[in-house]
């Protein structure tokens, strides 16, 4: 847990959110946490009760040892929040909700690592519809969701759009298969 917040609090832009949106299904108050700073602690402190439950997985991306990627995925009774119309008609068993990458680590193949590394996991869970919200256009720092080509590079297909600059998209994962004995 602590090379994950080491992630969280490098500056990237994500600081505050330590990938509670959809765990929660809305950002907090403002009122009630008026600084992303503050934000950002009680954020970690959630995300860090999830972790020790069992109640939220992801995927560390290490340069070495320095953690410089995350991709957040689970079932989707784990990650509510933020149902795009689609999903609520036809929900998928898995969704990948956030991917984020260190600053010094855009443009190198972080996400692709770290969507691969989900995918892997999840068929090891038993597989299943799987479904993410890439952004089309923005700003690294902004795009919590990752960028488009990357899940279609991993051969997620288009499912609709998700606001102004966002799409629904899916991939359907078999269940891990056992090297064959010869």
């Amino acid at each position: 847990m602590a090379r994950l917040e080491r992630l969280f609090t490098g500056g990237g832009g994500w600081d505050f959110c330590g990938c509670m949106v959809f765990h929660r299904g809305h950002h907090l108050s403002r009122v009630d946490y008026p600084t992303r700073r503050e934000a950002g602690v009680r954020n970690r402190a959630e995300h860090r009760d999830l972790v020790t439950g069992g109640r939220a997985h992801g995927i560390l991306v290490y340069d070495g040892d320095v953690p410089v990627g995350w991709c957040q995925f689970g079932p989707t009774a784990e990650l509510p929040g933020r149902l795009p119309p689609s999903a609520e008609l036809d929900p998928a068993r898995w969704r990948i909700t956030c991917l984020v990458v260190a600053r010094s680590h855009r443009r190198r193949g972080v996400s692709r690592v770290a969507v691969r590394a989900a995918l892997a996991a999840i068929a090891a869970a038993g597989g299943g519809e799987v479904e993410a919200y890439p952004r089309t256009a923005g700003r690294p720092s902004a795009a919590h969701g990752g960028f488009a080509p990357v899940f279609a590079a991993e051969g997620f297909t288009v499912a609709g759009p998700y606001g102004d600059d966002a799409l629904v998209v899916r991939k359907s994962v078999g269940p891990a298969r056992s090297p064959r004995r010869r």
